[in-house]
């Protein structure tokens, strides 16, 4: 594994504490032992890495510190039934671990505080990824390790649980946690996995776009809106929160930099992201407007996008000049957009 990849500078930001410790850990083998919204309760869990690699927060009390990210799609359990006796699709679904602050965090309250605490962190999921010591590497070449990591694509097991509520955090979110890397064939005829969550659940039993609009399960984005509207800088979950939703929006082809993105709150960000309740831009009408009816296909500028999004009309307003459409991309309806907002 001695391929070599750009590097960012996070060598340069390391300091003695944390390159001291690497050296003490990095000959040790992985031990087994941080949130996101997939369902409480799955064990034995299988996913498949899809992203694993280094950033800078771009604003927050972090601005400039580096973060380690990484993220899975889950293969099995297909489905789960949640604590409400709820089917809920989850394959496909992400698990994450991150993002982790390559930084001191003084005023955390987990139980890594200083940079050296979270890089001892990192190092570990990476020989998780890897499955054994990372004696191969260095602080010097961490990133080239994660790289690697991210280009074998390894299948890892993982399990989510939640905690009970506490003075500090009232509202418990769901932890995951990854366990190392497994063997698995996703051509293989059984793909069934035993799921100890206190039931059984078909694959197809529910629409799992249902059941995160209305939040079911603890599947949802919108399950992150109360911590991040904290904006608490020094609160872990709630820059968690907030790294988590801005990430799901720049997916989603929102202009996470623009004006526009700084301007909404974050639970209007995860309305533009879900489609539930978005408002059309106005644009200035043309000479020559053109009537929509139900049923035609064009694009439409919707807030907070970079380019137009396609979409069908399910239903005309001639009164109001405005249209109910179905976005293309996520099937989700979207109310009240003005005509001129429409790309023909």
């Amino acid at each position: 594994m001695a391929k070599q990849v750009a590097r960012s500078g996070l060598a340069s930001k390391l300091g003695a504490e944390a390159r001291k410790r690497w050296e003490e850990n990095k000959a040790n083998g992985p031990e087994y032992g941080v949130g996101g919204i997939l369902p409480a309760g799955i064990e034995n869990g299988i996913a498949q890495l899809s992203k694993c690699g280094f950033g800078i927060y771009k604003k927050g009390a972090f601005t400039g510190q580096f973060f380690y990210m990484a993220m899975g799609v889950v293969q099995l359990p297909t489905s789960i039934i949640d604590a409400k006796g709820v089917s809920i699709n989850i394959k496909g679904l992400q698990t994450r671990v991150g993002p982790i602050p390559i930084c001191d965090t003084p005023h955390s309250k987990g139980q890594h505080k200083t940079q050296a605490d979270h890089f001892d962190f990192v190092r570990n999921e990476l020989a998780k990824l890897k499955g054994g010591s990372m004696d191969e590497f260095s602080p010097d070449t961490i990133e080239d390790a994660a790289k690697l990591l991210e280009e074998a694509k390894p299948y890892f097991r993982f399990r989510t649980w939640q905690g009970p509520a506490t003075e500090d955090f009232p509202n418990p979110r769901v932890n995951e946690e990854w366990r190392g890397v497994c063997e698995y064939n996703p051509d293989a005829e059984d793909t069934g996995v035993t799921d100890e969550t206190g039931g059984s659940a078909d694959a197809g039993s529910a629409d799992n776009e249902s059941a995160k609009a209305k939040g079911e399960g603890g599947g949802s984005l919108r399950d992150l809106i109360e911590a991040a509207d904290r904006e608490d800088d020094n609160d872990e979950e709630s820059v968690a929160a907030r790294q988590a939703i801005t990430e799901a929006a720049a997916a989603a082809g929102m202009d996470v930099d623009g004006d526009d993105f700084a301007a909404l709150s974050w639970s209007e960000v995860v309305d533009q992201v879900e489609g539930s309740e978005n408002e059309g831009e106005e644009k200035e009408q043309e000479d020559e407007e053109i009537v929509p009816a139900k049923d035609d296909e064009c694009k439409a500028n919707l807030k907070g996008f970079k380019k137009p999004i396609a979409v069908k009309i399910i239903s005309v307003d001639k009164k109001s000049k405005t249209v109910t459409i179905k976005r293309q991309d996520n099937k989700a309806t979207v109310k009240d957009i003005a005509w001129s907002s429409l790309v023909w």
